[in-house]
């Protein structure tokens, strides 16, 4: 029964195979996109030299915007190029007939999707960009160095008691399950609708967190309606003492949980596709 669920012989041999139909499907994209610090690097260094008449790199705060909207587009892109033809008849006829079993269809999806692809396009895209820096002092920091992040944290009005708590989510790993619940997210709806996949998984987004807003309102004005009578943000922090305390640990418990909630889902939806 074991071997009918996963077979690591087997389950190698797709997930290599899968990884190739997605390299085919998604490479340019990928590559194009882990190019985006040289492409950018071009062309802020024209409009630098015919604006100011010298040659100059982009900044820190730019190439971290670029950076941003490039992952967003990567988080998309990947797990509905390589994924979003299963729910059509033909291809998905193709995937449903596979001789694997859906566990391993599943796995494969998250691995290469939350695992090998962006392990790759941070890898080159940190590389290039290191490398720009290097060439390029004027432009600052590198992208993965993560130093400017410490910079930017605001904690002065934060009680010394927490401040510890509150610095540790500065550090870059604990974002990384966020990354991972994103594509997760995408992934689903990609093999989920049958048209307008991006679109609808969007708009999924936005009703989901409507949902949850309007879940937690009542608690939040309770806390509000409590500060303003007795005049004392501290109560904030009173109420909800533990969890200040362990930022960290409730961050990456909640986005765990989401995470195996999105892989449970993705897995029973690949179990119950049929055309």
């Amino acid at each position: 029964m074991a071997n009918d669920i996963l077979n690591l012989k087997r389950f190698g041999k797709y997930l290599v195979s899968d990884l190739r139909a997605c390299v085919s499907k998604s490479g340019i994209t990928l590559g194009v996109a882990a190019a985006t610090p040289a492409i950018l690097y071009f062309f802020y260094g024209i409009f630098h030299l015919i604006l100011l008449g010298s040659w100059g790199g982009a900044s820190l705060a730019c190439r971290v915007f670029f950076f941003i909207v490039v992952s967003i587009v990567i988080c998309i892109a990947v797990p509905v190029s390589c994924y979003g033809k299963v729910t059509d008849k033909r291809s998905g006829s193709q995937f449903v007939m596979l001789p694997v079993s859906s566990f391993e269809k599943t796995a494969s999806m998250i691995i290469i999707c939350c695992i090998i692809a962006p392990a790759v396009f941070l890898a080159c895209y940190g590389a290039l960009d290191a490398l720009i820096c290097l060439f390029d002092p004027g432009c600052g920091a590198t992208l993965l160095s993560f130093s400017y992040l410490k910079d930017t944290a605001m904690l002065g009005d934060i009680p010394s008691d927490y401040a510890e708590s509150f610095s540790a989510m500065f550090n870059p790993l604990l974002y990384a399950d966020d990354w991972i619940s994103f594509i997760l997210f995408f992934l689903l709806g990609a093999v989920w609708f049958k048209s307008g996949k991006v679109a609808k998984t969007i708009l999924s987004f936005i009703a989901i967190s409507i949902v949850m807003s309007i879940a937690t309102t009542p608690m939040m004005m309770d806390l509000f309606r409590s500060v303003m009578a007795t005049n004392d943000p501290s109560l904030v922090f009173e109420r909800f003492d533990w969890m200040f305390r362990h930022l960290g640990l409730v961050d990456t418990i909640s986005d765990t949980i989401g995470n195996i909630v999105l892989a449970v889902l993705i897995f029973f939806r690949v179990k119950t596709i049929k055309h």
